[in-house]
C-alpha cells in the first residue's frame, strides 16, 4: 500500500454504479493521487496552491484527457473509462508519481470499472 495519502474505493461506492459515477470517482481518485505533485509544482511556479485551486486544476486535467482521447465526458462507456484510467496512469508516471501510488490508485478505479453492469 502506498505510503502517501490515498483515495480508497468503499464497498458502498460499488452499489448502483453507473459510468458517470465511475467517471466522477476517477476524478476524486486522481485528485487524491496527484494533490501533492500539483501543490509542489504550484509552489515552484509561485502559483496559488489552495486546495480548491489544486483540485480544480486536477479535475480539468481529467476532463481534458477525455477530450484528448476523443472520448465522451458526458456519456462515458466502460471501455472509455479504461482508456482514460490507463492514460492518467501514464501521465502520473510522467509527473514523477511513485509507481506504488500509481498502481494502487489505478487498481482502485479499475475495480470500480469492473463492477459496472455489462
Amino acid at each position: 500500500m502506498p505510503s502517501t495519502p490515498q483515495w480508497k474505493l468503499s464497498e458502498s461506492d460499488l452499489y448502483g454504479l453507473t459510468p458517470l459515477r465511475v467517471r466522477d470517482l476517477m476524478v476524486d481518485c486522481f485528485i487524491e493521487a496527484q494533490r501533492d505533485t500539483f501543490s509542489k509544482a504550484g509552489h515552484v511556479l509561485h502559483q496559488d496552491t489552495e486546495d480548491s485551486e489544486v483540485s480544480g486544476t486536477i479535475s480539468t486535467v481529467v476532463r481534458m484527457k477525455f477530450s484528448d482521447l476523443g472520448l465522451s465526458w458526458d456519456q462515458p462507456t466502460p471501455s472509455c473509462l479504461r482508456k482514460v484510467a490507463d492514460e492518467l496512469a501514464r501521465e502520473a508516471r510522467a509527473y514523477g508519481t511513485p509507481d506504488d501510488v500509481i498502481a494502487y490508485h489505478h487498481s482502485e478505479i479499475t475495480r470500480a470499472i469492473d463492477h459496472l453492469p455489462t
